[in-house]
C-alpha cells in the first residue's frame, strides 16, 4: 500500500510541475539561461556561463537538451523530471535513515511545498542541483548499508555535480562532508573512499573560486544583489542588529518556504520540535549535522554578505534540511496512527498552495500567458521593417534572444557596446538595450534622452518599444499585454542644451545652498567644463569645484585616494547624463539613498521633473 502511495505521490508531483510549466512565456532569468546554452559550442557556452552568478554545469546540459527541443515546455521538462526523480531518491534516503511513513511525509513536502513545485517547473538550477544532492544522500546510505566504498565514490560525485549546478549548495556540501566521515568513520574501506572523494568535492569548490566566484566577487553584480534588489537577505550594517536580522530572515525563509505566514510559523515549529526529537534519539543524532549545520553556515553566509538568507529563491537549499527536520517527528508517532503524518503534511502543502502570498519576483500566470508574448511580438514585426531599430531595458533584450531570434540557432550572446548601450541582432532587427535592467518611470524618459544623444536620431523620429520581465513597464495597456509586458511606439525628443542643463544645475545649486551642508570639501557638476556662473556659484558652497571628466582623469593620474581627499563631498548628478561613469556613480540614476564600493550615497534633493539630483557621498566607516 505504501508503494502504491509514494508512486501516486511521485506522479502527482510529476503532473503538477508538467501543469505548472506549460502555457506560460519564459522569464528574464529563464531567457538569460537558455541564452548562455544557445550557443555554437561548449567553449562558447563556458565563456558566456562565466558572466552569470552560476557554476557551467546547467548551461552544458541544456546546450545538449536543445536538440531534442526548443519550445518552453522542453525546455522547463529538464526540471520537471530532475524535480520529480529529486522525490524518489529523498524519500530512498528518509526510507533508509527513519522509516516509510517518515519518508511519506517528507516526500509529500519535498513535493508539493510552493517553491518545489514553482521552481521545478521553470528552467533554473534549483531541480537539478537538489536531485543530485539527493543522490548522493542516497548513495551514502547504500555505501554504509552494503559496505559499498564505490557508492561512497559516487555520493561525493553527486555532490560535486551538485556544486557545478549552484553555488549555494557547498553550505550543503560542507554538512554532506561531515555526515559522510562520521558515518562511515568506523569502517574503513568507506573512510578511506569518502576521504578520497570528499577532497575532490573540495578541489572542484577551489576550481569554481580560482576559474570564477573571485571574479565576480565585489563586482557591480554582486553590490547590486547585496545592497540592493535582494538587500533584504543580505545583513546590513546599521540598518539592524545581527539578532534581529537572523530572526526575521529566517521567518521570512519560512514564509516563502511554506507559503505563507501561518504555514511558515508551523514548519519553524516543526522543525524545532524535529531537532529536539534528533537530539534524544542517539541513533538518528548523525541527521542534526544535515539539519543545522546549513542553517548556521547560510546564516553566517548572510552576515559576512557572501551569499543572501531569507524569502528568496536562493535559499532553496535549505529545503532538504528543513524536511529532514519535520520528517524526524514521525517516528514519534505510535505505528498505529502512523498514517496521519502524511496526511498533516498534505494538509500542511495544501494550505500553503491555496492561500500562497507570491515571492517577490513573481508573474501571475494570466499575465505570462504565451499569447500575450506572441501577440507582442507580431505587433512590433507588423509595425517595423528588417534593420529597424527596437528599444529595450536588458531584461527584454533576453527576452527577444528567445522570440524575436529563431531559438533554434545560436544566438552571440556578447552584444556590441555603444556607450551606455548594447547593441543586438535578432531576427535582422538592431535592438538596442539599455545596461538598466529594467525601465521605470523614472529612467525611462532619461534614457531615451540618452539614445537620442549617442545614436543621433532625428527629433520626431519613431522609435518602438518592446518591455517586458519583471516589474511594471512604463506603458501599460492591459488588456492588449497584460501587466508584466508591452509594446509602443513613441516620438524622439531632443537633448537638453548646455544652457538648458546649466541652468538646472544653478537652480539645485541654489536650493542646496539654502540647505547650508556642512564640511563639504568639493562640489562634483555633470558638465564637461565649468562655467564661470557654474563656479561662481559652487565656490561659495566648497573650496573646490570640479567635473566628472576632470575628476576621472585625476584618479587616473594620481589613484583613489584622490577621491578620498575630496570627501566629504556633493555630487550633482543629472538622470539619463550618457557621459561614461563607473558603475558605482552610476547607481545615483535609481534616485535613492545606497551603499557602493565602501562608499555611503545619501540623497539630497532631487528636482521637479527628476532631471537633476544632489547627493553627498562620503566613506562608509561600518
Amino acid at each position: 500500500m505504501r508503494n502504491i502511495t509514494i508512486a501516486g505521490v511521485i506522479i502527482a508531483g510529476f503532473i503538477l510541475r508538467l501543469f505548472t510549466a506549460r502555457g506560460t512565456w519564459l522569464n528574464p532569468d529563464e531567457a538569460i539561461i537558455y541564452l548562455i546554452a544557445n550557443q555554437p559550442n561548449l567553449i562558447a557556452v563556458y565563456q558566456a556561463g562565466l558572466t552569470n552568478p552560476h557554476p557551467p554545469l546547467l548551461y552544458i546540459l541544456i546546450h545538449l537538451w536543445r536538440l531534442l527541443g526548443t519550445s518552453e515546455l522542453f525546455l522547463r521538462l529538464f526540471s520537471v523530471l530532475s524535480g520529480t526523480a529529486a522525490i524518489w531518491f529523498f524519500f530512498r534516503f528518509l526510507a533508509t535513515r527513519l522509516d516509510s511513513a517518515a519518508a511519506l511525509s517528507g516526500a509529500i513536502l519535498f513535493a508539493f511545498l510552493p517553491p518545489a513545485v514553482a521552481l521545478s517547473a521553470e528552467l533554473r538550477q534549483y531541480a537539478p542541483a537538489l536531485l543530485f544532492f539527493a543522490l548522493a544522500l542516497y548513495c551514502t546510505e547504500a555505501g554504509i548499508k552494503k559496505t559499498r566504498p564505490g557508492f561512497i565514490i559516487l555520493a561525493c560525485l553527486f555532490s560535486i555535480l551538485s556544486g557545478f549546478t549552484l553555488y549555494s549548495t557547498l553550505w550543503l556540501a560542507i554538512a554532506f562532508g561531515i555526515y559522510l566521515l562520521l558515518q562511515t568513520g568506523k569502517k574503513k574501506n568507506l573512510l578511506i573512499a569518502a576521504l578520497v572523494g570528499l577532497a575532490a568535492v573540495m578541489g572542484s569548490y577551489l576550481f569554481h573560486y580560482i576559474t570564477h566566484i573571485r571574479r565576480i566577487q565585489h563586482s557591480p553584480m554582486q553590490e547590486f544583489a547585496v545592497t540592493g534588489w535582494l538587500a533584504r537577505s543580505y545583513y546590513q550594517p546599521g540598518a539592524e542588529h545581527p539578532g534581529q536580522f537572523i530572526i526575521r530572515a529566517t521567518f521570512d525563509l519560512f514564509k516563502y518556504i511554506f507559503g505563507t505566514p501561518v504555514t511558515g510559523i508551523i514548519g519553524i515549529i516543526l522543525v524545532i520540535v524535529g531537532i529536539i526529537f534528533t537530539i534524544r534519539e542517539n541513533k538518528h543524532r548523525s541527521l542534526l549535522i544535515l539539519i543545522i549545520i546549513p542553517f548556521v553556515l547560510g546564516i553566517s553566509g548572510a552576515l559576512l554578505r557572501l551569499l543572501p538568507y531569507g524569502g528568496t529563491r536562493h535559499t532553496f537549499f535549505l529545503l532538504p534540511s528543513i524536511v529532514i527536520a519535520v520528517s524526524t517527528i514521525v517516528r514519534a508517532i505510535p505505528k498505529k496512527l502512523s498514517f496521519v503524518a502524511p496526511a498533516l503534511a498534505g494538509l500542511l502543502v495544501l494550505l500553503g498552495n491555496l492561500f500562497l502570498i507570491p515571492p517577490r519576483q513573481f508573474i501571475p500566470r494570466p499575465d505570462a500567458r504565451q499569447e500575450l508574448m506572441h501577440r507582442a511580438i507580431t505587433t512590433l514585426k507588423t509595425n517595423t521593417v528588417a534593420g529597424d531599430t527596437i528599444f529595450t531595458d536588458y531584461q527584454s533584450a533576453l527576452l527577444l534572444s528567445y522570440y524575436l531570434a529563431n531559438p533554434k540557432r545560436p544566438v552571440p550572446f556578447f552584444g556590441k557596446p555603444h556607450g551606455p548601450f548594447w547593441e543586438f541582432n535578432y531576427g535582422d532587427y538592431l535592438i538596442v538595450s539599455s545596461q538598466e535592467w529594467d525601465f521605470n518611470r523614472n529612467n525611462f524618459p532619461l534614457l531615451t534622452e540618452s539614445l537620442v544623444h549617442y545614436y543621433h536620431f532625428a527629433p520626431g523620429r519613431i522609435v518602438w518599444i518592446f518591455d517586458g520581465g519583471w516589474g511594471r513597464p512604463p506603458v501599460l495597456d492591459e488588456s492588449l499585454w497584460g501587466r508584466n509586458l508591452s509594446v509602443f511606439p513613441i516620438k524622439l525628443l531632443p537633448p537638453l542644451s548646455p544652457h538648458q542643463i546649466e541652468s538646472l544645475l544653478i537652480a539645485a545649486g541654489e536650493k542646496i545652498k539654502e540647505l547650508k551642508p556642512a564640511g563639504v570639501r568639493s562640489v562634483i557638476l555633470p558638465v564637461p567644463a565649468l562655467s564661470p556662473a557654474l563656479k561662481t556659484l559652487f565656490q561659495s558652497i566648497a573650496p573646490e569645484v570640479t567635473t566628472y571628466p576632470a575628476l576621472y582623469k585625476s584618479v587616473e593620474e594620481k589613484g583613489t585616494e584622490y577621491f578620498s581627499s575630496l570627501l566629504p563631498c556633493l555630487a550633482f548628478w543629472r538622470f539619463g547624463d550618457p557621459s561614461p561613469h563607473p558603475q558605482f556613480i552610476r547607481y545615483m540614476n535609481d534616485g535613492e539613498h545606497y551603499l557602493a564600493a565602501g562608499y555611503r550615497f545619501t540623497l539630497l534633493l532631487t528636482d521637479v521633473n527628476r532631471q537633476v539630483a544632489v547627493y553627498r557621498i562620503e566613506q562608509d566607516k561600518k
